[in-house]
């Protein structure tokens, strides 16, 4: 971690103003608060992590007492790594090829820094573009009391550290086996579980795990509740939305097209007139699918599948869509859920009226009924047989067509081996690695200033004096 510390937050200032009030006779705005095996902890690395809790404190997800005790195991679950590594001397068996890696990730971290700057618009030759960037960045270093140098020292040793760690975990890793046999006993174990935790009545948890599944972050639930079907639709999104703030509706463009909540420019009223057509000639469901590529603006369901940690990272439903259960009204925008039961259930199907909605409202009639909630929708036939459903909500048109019905009950093990054995065995690597982690542990000497760490912390309102 960094030693030299860049204050570009207003909650890491706060930090370091308390953090001197502490000092002894010298201010010292980075003091040593441990020293765990030989390395050495510092207070920009408590305010570094902080910062990355302070919105989730101020939000109120988790209380300041509760943050502080994850930052402190942090420190030294940090520090205990970092002298596992130095023990066994993985920086010095660096080869060239990793160091040039390491190299890559400190130039990219440094590209990263200079996009947020502005050069004017009459330089135009890349390398002075990219040069009046870099001055700016030096200029407002210099401004925050760190030379470039500096800062480079620190990409360069995070850069470092992050791909030691990295090497640390796949030689762990690597110590975890797992056979084909031991993971199929795996799935017969763990599926008559499965059956009571997705069962019809945990339709939500279903849609959780299963969407996890879609987007390549977990395995796939050994079993499947009734009803349950995939959707894809081909989103044309507003041009501008009602400002529902001022109850206002935007006016339609010059050519464009009259919305339920926004309007459509020229442009998306041409994509929208160009899908319709289509649709009324006659297209297969292979083809409504190269439409969506084509036009959609849902980049959930669009091309390919990106590298990300978002659940609905870019392209990540593209070859599935997204799970639907008459369960899951409160999952989706209304109308899109109202034409999605419409297309697995008919159009005669209705939602159930809440019982519980108008319990405490005592202005309302009790022996009335309210009347459940509709939506206009619009039905294509694909020449395959598929329906597709036009609805509009706050977000813009879609057109909603089924792609695959899941079959209820447990799964076939089979056709979800590969899955199951990947993430079977990253649940044993993990599990290997906090036991790994917590040894080290009791191997090294921890050596931390609680004491001063907690008065830092009361006096940040993070936890009561004791």
């Amino acid at each position: 971690m960094k030693k030299h510390f860049v204050k570009l937050a207003a909650i890491v200032l706060a930090v370091l103003m308390v953090a001197s009030a502490f000092a002894c006779s010298a201010v010292n705005n980075n003091p040593r608060i441990g020293k765990i095996g030989d390395v050495k902890i510092y207070y920009d690395m408590y305010s570094n992590a902080l910062s990355n809790y302070y919105y989730y404190i101020q939000q109120g997800t988790i209380d300041g007492e509760t943050a502080h005790e994850m930052i402190k195991k942090q420190l030294i679950n940090y520090g205990v790594t970092l002298n596992k590594i130095h023990e066994l001397g993985l920086e010095a068996q660096l080869t060239d090829e990793e160091k040039a890696e390491i190299a890559e990730d400190v130039q990219s971290s440094l590209d990263s820094a200079l996009s947020s700057y502005k050069v004017d618009e009459s330089i135009t030759d890349e390398d002075e573009i990219y040069n009046a960037k870099l001055e700016q960045l030096k200029a407002e270093l210099k401004k925050n009391g760190t030379s470039f140098k500096d800062y480079m020292a620190d990409l360069e040793e995070s850069a470092t550290e992050n791909f030691l760690f990295n090497k640390l975990r796949e030689m762990e890793d690597a110590k975890v086996t797992l056979t084909d046999e031991e993971a199929e006993a795996y799935f017969n174990e763990q599926a008559p579980k499965d059956a009571e935790s997705y069962d019809n009545e945990h339709v939500s948890d279903f849609y959780t795990a299963y969407s996890n599944y879609i987007a390549g972050k977990g395995i796939i639930p050994f079993f499947i509740p009734d009803d349950v079907f995939l959707v894809k639709h081909l989103l044309i999104k507003y041009t501008t939305k009602d400002d529902t703030s001022k109850k206002e509706h935007p006016e339609v463009p010059e050519n464009g097209l009259d919305g339920e909540y926004g309007v459509f420019d020229k442009d998306a009223k041409a994509n929208i007139d160009a899908i319709v057509a289509e649709l009324e000639k006659g297209i297969t469901f292979e083809e409504f699918l190269d439409l969506i590529d084509q036009y959609g603006e849902d980049p959930g369901v669009q091309s390919e599948i990106t590298e990300g940690d978002d659940q609905r990272a870019e392209g990540a439903y593209h070859d599935t869509g997204y799970v639907m259960h008459e369960d899951l009204s409160k999952k989706w925008a209304e109308e899109f859920y109202y034409a999605s039961m419409k297309l697995y259930k008919g159009e005669d199907w209705e939602p159930a009226v809440d019982e519980d909605e108008d319990k405490d409202d005592k202005d309302s009639d009790a022996d009335s009924e309210e009347e459940p909630k509709t939506y206009d929708i619009t039905y294509y036939e694909l020449t395959d047989g598929k329906k597709i459903a036009r609805v509009e909500t706050t977000n813009g048109v879609h057109f909603i067509v089924i792609n695959e019905t899941l079959t209820p009950g447990q799964i076939n093990y089979s056709e979800h081996a590969d899955n199951i054995k990947e993430f079977r065995l990253k649940e044993l690597q993990d599990e290997h690695y906090t036991k790994a982690v917590e040894e080290w542990t009791k191997e090294t000497k921890v050596n931390m200033r609680d004491k001063y760490i907690d008065q830092i912390a009361v006096a940040l309102g993070l936890i009561s004096a004791k």
